[in-house]
């Protein structure tokens, strides 16, 4: 009976303010009935007793009330106004006055009204108290004949011991309830905490593993998807993998959506600031732009200041993430017409180091009614238009919009009009780097053809990864650069490949199983890979700060899955070893029919194809010629070591046999690829039994195409006019400046101008480009790209 009581009046379920009231009342009610007893006892007057027995039933009465009801704030209020201020005055003046235990309860009364109401109510009614205690004090003193005084000194000691014993007992046990009920929140909420970090790892672990396991096997299918486009002619086939690469893309699209809103939510997102310049993040959308109105029939169109400051300072990255969102949905939802893109700069206010970037896109499609403007912004927000006219997205991109321009300090802009069209903007504060007019910015958009657009023989790279079609993609896009790649399926084998072999290269994937990319990489660096080797990252990771992350692990750069090849392509251009480097075009140096005839005739005596060689460089001769050299010229020095090593028994012959194959492939040597080709397989079985009779063959062959080569050169140099490869190197050369310029890519920059330098015979332009060389090695780009701007159109003027 008394646990249930017990239970009933302090369960822990009740909040603390409940459970004081309950000890309150239960106190009063005790306490009254032994006061009351006592005070016949002493002789106490009879007001004081009728008092005290009203204050009994009353707390009795309240008590039950609360505990069948469970409402409690009517009886804080009656407990607060007649028990302390009406009751408690009156047993004062009955009981003593302050020679006795009531002021005592006075302190009592005051600390147990400011637990049981909250805020300004606690404090006004505590005030009161205190108001009405004290002139009840000040009244006892000037009107002594209005107090009811204890017979003798005995009832005052006895009175004060119960007042100050019951007093304290109970704002004691309202502390230990106060302290207890802290420790167990404070446990709580450590325990919540506690699985809030649990339940964010668990979600960062979820996010990254989803990332990864999604976009791997989407690396496979995009990856497949851009070898049958190379591989096929037939204006069906490819129509059918773009409608694939299309599907991807718009997969990969929802996947990043998904991923930033997550990111964005957990506090995650990583703003990274950069300085950039302003026609290159305008070029870069106007190409976006460009390119989805055209798969759509629209039309686009720019509109730009050329008073633009040419270079600011902030996240590049998820600007270009914003403006690309609103000309997506601008393409979207526009049926007919066009979509416009337009970007100026303008002063940010009193701060003169500031400017604001303001790019607005617009168009001319459904538009948005002006009620569902307020929702736009939310995450999954589709407005009714969107929906009806059946428009594919998740409704993320522009929420995702919205609070990367909040992170970034800047303000998303809006004007819809119904039917007639839609303007999507953001203005935000950037610092000034230069504020020097941009001028006009070129908006070329370079066509996106299936062809390579280099070769590097010479190169030799690693690509590290656990999945083997992820493996096979890389292999399959690669073989026409005749770049020799070698493959490892785990941290510990690529570690030891790094013994055995120089790389110019390394791609590594990041999340392997056992060793993962950064503990691989630092394995590898302890194993003698020299600092100098590039060593870049593969991930299916796209969250916000990868970047950052890999670059301070020791990457150079970083490719996200699925790897698009002309990403691939722009970073081994720009990380291979430009002396070993050749760069090819189908428009240069193609050779007559009668000379390609001729020439063909020639080679086949020396088991050489013309035909398979020229495809692998669009045609172009003069990259053949200069590829005919290297194997040439290379050939005694890599035969030698060959023989040595077929003597020797050495287990890195697999490895030279291995480029050899890739280095027939590339010129055209199909009886030399094949026997290459035939020889690697049986050494990686360990049949070395069939190497030893299969190497006066392969001797053979490779003697009879460095012959068919050294034949080639000699017949070109007398037939082929060199001042056309010639010049079509300083073209390249010329485009790879440009683009280092603008990109602020100092060391490969500076070597191009090196080979430019020693390329030109006039004294002037070697000066020029001297002086803009200086310009590269004090990363004073901007200058150096306006000199070399000046430059270009000279030599264009003249006719090079």
């Amino acid at each position: 009976m008394l646990k249930r009581i017990k239970y009933r009046l302090f369960s822990r379920e009740l909040n603390f303010k409940a459970r004081i009231f309950n000890l309150l009342a239960v106190t009063g009610f005790l306490v009254s009935f032994v006061i009351f007893a006592v005070s016949l006892i002493n002789g106490a007057s009879a007001l004081n007793s009728v008092v005290l027995l009203s204050a009994a039933l009353l707390s009795g009465a309240l008590l039950v009330y609360s505990a069948v009801t469970g409402n409690y704030r009517p009886c804080y209020i009656i407990t607060v106004t007649f028990v302390f201020m009406l009751l408690f005055p009156i047993m004062f003046f009955s009981a003593g006055g302050y020679n006795s235990g009531m002021p005592c309860f006075f302190v009592f009364a005051v600390v147990f009204t400011l637990f049981m109401l909250e805020g300004r109510a606690g404090i006004i009614c505590a005030a009161a108290e205190i108001v009405i205690y004290i002139l009840c004090c000040v009244a006892a003193y000037k009107f002594p004949q209005w107090v009811t005084s204890f017979p003798d000194e005995k009832g005052v000691v006895g009175d004060v011991i119960t007042g100050f014993c019951i007093s304290s007992a109970a704002l004691g046990a309202a502390m230990f309830f106060q302290i207890r009920m802290y420790n167990a929140q404070q446990r709580q909420l450590e325990e919540a905490m506690a699985e809030a970090r649990r339940s964010s790892k668990a979600k960062g672990i979820f996010l990254a593993n989803m990332s990864h396991e999604i976009r791997t096997p989407i690396n496979v299918i995009l990856g497949m998807n851009e070898l049958i486009t190379r591989s096929s002619d037939r204006s069906e086939i490819r129509e059918y993998t773009s409608k694939i690469q299309s599907a991807g893309d718009l997969l990969l699209s929802i996947i990043n959506n998904i991923l930033d809103v997550t990111q964005i939510e957990s506090g995650k997102m990583i703003t990274a600031v950069k300085p950039y310049r302003t026609d290159s993040l305008i070029s870069e959308l106007a190409s976006i732009g460009s390119e989805l109105c055209g798969k759509k029939g629209l039309d686009f169109d720019t509109e730009f200041s050329p008073q633009m400051m040419s270079m600011l300072e902030g996240d590049k990255n998820h600007l270009r993430q914003i403006v690309t969102n609103f000309i997506s949905n601008a393409v979207k939802y526009t049926g007919a017409g066009g979509v416009k893109l337009s970007a100026e700069t303008v002063p940010c206010g009193d701060d003169e180091k500031k400017a604001v970037l303001r790019i607005t896109v617009s168009d001319t499609g459904i538009g948005i009614p002006s009620k569902e403007l307020e929702h736009i912004f939310e995450v999954f927000g589709r407005g009714k238009n969107a929906v009806e006219c059946a428009v594919e997205g998740t409704g993320l991109g522009l929420a995702i919009s919205k609070d990367l321009a909040d992170s970034m300090g800047g303000r998303l802009i809006v004007e819809s009009c119904e039917n007639k069209g839609s303007t999507f903007g953001i203005e935000i504060p950037q610092k000034i780097c230069d504020s020097s007019p941009v001028g006009e910015i070129s908006l070329k958009v370079s066509e996106k053809t299936c062809s390579d657009s280099f070769i590097a023989p010479e190169c030799r790279i690693l690509a590290v990864d656990d999945n083997a079609e992820n493996l096979r993609v890389i292999s399959l896009l690669l073989e026409r650069t005749m770049i020799t790649v070698d493959t490892a399926s785990d941290g510990i084998s690529a570690a030891e490949a790094v013994k055995k072999a120089d790389y110019d290269l390394i791609l590594l994937d990041y999340m392997m199983p056992v060793t993962d990319g950064i503990k691989t990489l630092g394995i590898m660096r302890e194993n003698g890979l020299p600092e100098s080797t590039p060593v870049v990252a593969l991930t299916a990771e796209a969250l916000s700060g990868s970047e950052e992350k890999f670059i301070s692990a020791g990457f150079c750069a970083y490719l996200s899955k699925p790897v698009r090849w002309h990403t691939l392509e722009k970073l081994l251009i720009s990380l291979l070893p430009s002396e070993k480097v050749i760069i090819s075009s189908a428009s240069e140096d193609v050779l007559s029919p009668e000379d390609f005839r001729r020439l063909s005739d020639g080679l086949k005596m020396y088991d050489i194809s013309l035909e398979s060689g020229l495809s692998y460089l669009s045609g172009n001769i003069t990259r053949f010629c200069a590829l005919a050299e290297i194997f040439a010229d290379g050939y005694d020095r890599s035969h030698e070591k060959v023989e040595q090593m077929f003597e020797s028994g050495s287990d890195s012959l697999v490895f030279e046999i291995h480029s050899l194959k890739s280095a027939a492939k590339g010129i055209g040597a199909l009886t030399l690829f094949e026997a290459a080709n035939e020889l690697e397989k049986r050494l990686n079985a360990g049949d070395r039994e069939y190497a030893a009779h299969a190497r006066s063959l392969l001797m053979f062959e490779w003697k009879r195409a460095a012959e068919g080569m050294k034949l080639l050169i000699s017949e070109t140099a007398d037939n082929i006019n060199s001042s056309v490869g010639e010049a079509a190197s300083s073209r390249s050369l010329e485009a790879q400046i440009q683009k280092g310029l603008e990109e602020h890519i100092w060391l490969e920059t500076q070597n191009d101008l090196k080979q430019l330098i020693a390329m030109e015979t006039d004294s002037e332009n070697i000066k020029n480009l001297t002086y803009i060389a200086e310009f590269v090695d004090e990363l004073d780009f901007v200058s150096a790209e306006a000199l070399f701007r000046q430059f270009m159109e000279r030599r264009n003027e003249n006719g090079r």
